[in-house]
């Protein structure tokens, strides 16, 4: 009996071992920038067409204190037109909530805009914000 020869599935397709990347490792979660940056101009698009509405931050603090540019909460404040009247923002870091807090004392109010913060688990405190009644079945509202 005559041995088989096998040849490969294939054949020779050429495939050598890519060059190595010399590749830095980013300072800061791009991620977390693109993300910040994403929210903020949603919010921008959704006030445009809802031309008022709520805003719920379930972890509003900071991701890093020396990027405000990174700090979404802070950007979905800055966005104008400044339609979107009403902002709940939880944190439960207390550090991070210091910082949410500061910040939002400097915060513009316009006619009607409030800001309330809340040094909690957004699991939790978003049942009894809920049970209050501050945000009606028929209000626009963005929840992150």
């Amino acid at each position: 009996m005559a041995a088989r020869k096998t040849l490969p599935l294939f054949g020779d397709l050429g495939v050598s071992t890519p060059p190595a990347r010399n590749l830095r490792r980013s300072r800061y979660p791009v991620w977390t920038d693109h993300k910040a940056r994403l929210i903020q101009r949603y919010l921008h698009q959704f006030v445009m067409v809802t031309r008022s509405g709520s805003y719920i931050d379930g972890s509003a603090g900071p991701q890093d204190p020396c990027r405000p540019d990174m700090w979404a909460a802070k950007l979905v404040l800055d966005v104008r037109p400044q339609l979107l009247r009403h902002f709940y923002l939880f944190e439960i870091d207390p550090q991070k909530f210091a910082q949410l807090d500061a910040m939002t004392a400097d915060q513009e109010r316009p006619y009607g805009r409030t800001i309330e913060t809340f040094p909690e688990d957004c699991n939790a405190g978003i049942v009894s914000l809920l049970a209050r009644g501050v945000i009606s079945e028929r209000e626009p509202t963005f929840a992150l």
